[in-house]
């Protein structure tokens, strides 16, 4: 996890607790009431090498008497293709079967949130192929970062992408006999932060201040990425998102950024809520 955990994760262990928390990630001022999960997983198949020269009776038919395909050799990578448009389609599928009216579902109470719909993605993150220059692929590994929603487990989900896997596999004569290895969950794992009802007192608190400072009716969302809130909310402290700028706002590239006029209106409503609440 980013950082090791060493800031809200430590507070919360050693023994902070707090009636409301809000987490200052992002939101484009909206007020994000519950989040998404997220795990990796790797898809890994073997092929069988061979030299360049021979792709043709790898990939041809060839006359009776010529060896040709898995005799000689096997593309790896071509083998992985169906998978990379497998995943593709289920992330249209699942984003069809899991709806929800604040997660991805484009804001409340009011449809204008920014972040936009569809927050359930497999995301190829990696692609790792070959083994040599002059030789037919024999191994390809591709990594996922998938993102799930807060009503499922993390290996509900693994389970059922690696089904679809195993299914798939079985449709060819190769991956019957070396089927792909599934890996998960790999390098991280996060779970979703524990929803806040629209209705308490610290959403309705921070919804008036923000609407105080700003003239406009606060939008109540989902976050779809992940963050401390999961921390504190785990421990039972209920913790929303609000915060300047959104997760489109080049987050993790070169060219980040925070809209000044949103850190001084989010000031404004931090501050404003800060003496409502503490009054």
């Amino acid at each position: 996890m980013e950082g090791r955990t060493i800031g809200a994760k430590a507070t919360v262990d050693r023994g902070y607790r707090a009636p409301f928390a809000v987490v200052s990630e992002p939101t484009n001022c909206e007020i994000h009431v519950k989040s998404p999960g997220v795990f990796f997983f790797e898809l890994i198949i073997e092929g069988k090498e061979a030299h360049t020269s021979a792709r043709n009776q790898v990939i041809f038919p060839q006359r009776y008497g010529i060896p040709c395909g898995k005799e000689v050799g096997v593309d790896a990578i071509a083998k992985a293709i169906p998978f990379i448009e497998l995943f593709q389609k289920l992330e249209v599928q699942l984003n069809q079967r899991w709806r929800d009216k604040i997660l991805g579902g484009g804001g409340y109470p009011h449809p204008e949130d920014q972040q936009g719909i569809g927050l359930f993605t497999i995301n190829p993150s990696f692609i790792e192929g070959g083994t040599y220059l002059g030789s037919v692929p024999g191994y390809c590994k591709i990594t996922y970062c998938v993102w799930y929603p807060d009503w499922l487990t993390d290996e509900e989900v693994w389970k059922e992408l690696k089904q679809h896997v195993d299914a798939l596999a079985s449709t060819d004569d190769w991956l019957r006999e070396n089927p792909p290895k599934f890996n998960a969950p790999i390098l991280q794992r996060w779970e979703p932060m524990k929803e806040v009802p629209v209705d308490h007192p610290g959403v309705k608190s921070l919804s008036a201040a923000y609407q105080e400072v700003s003239g406009k009716e606060a939008i109540i969302s989902g976050f779809k990425a992940v963050a401390d809130s999961t921390f504190l909310s785990q421990v039972g402290i209920p913790t929303v998102l609000f915060g300047p700028g959104s997760l489109g706002s080049g987050i993790h590239g070169p060219d980040e950024y925070v809209p000044i006029e949103q850190v001084i209106e989010c000031a404004k409503a931090f501050t404003f809520m800060a003496m409502n609440w503490c009054s």
